[in-house]
C-alpha cells in the first residue's frame, strides 16, 4: 500500500481534512479532502464527540 498522509484543519463545528497519496518517491496526489461537520448545535461535548466519529471514518476508509 502507498504511504498515505492525513492532514487536518481543525474547528469545532466544522473541521476539515485532506489525504495525500506519495506516489513515484517524491510526488503527492490528492486522494480526498472535505469536511466533517458537527451537527449538534448546543454541546460541545457532542459535536467533537461527532467530529471525532468523522475523522476515525476517514481514517479506516482511506488508512493514511
Amino acid at each position: 500500500m502507498p504511504l498515505r498522509i492525513l492532514g487536518i484543519d481543525p474547528g469545532l463545528n466544522v473541521t476539515g481534512y485532506g489525504v495525500l497519496e506519495v506516489v513515484d518517491g517524491n510526488r503527492l496526489r490528492l486522494c480526498e479532502a472535505g469536511v466533517i461537520r458537527g451537527r449538534s448545535r448546543g454541546s460541545l461535548t457532542k459535536r467533537l464527540l461527532e467530529i471525532h466519529e468523522g475523522v476515525v471514518e476517514v481514517i479506516a476508509g482511506l488508512k493514511p
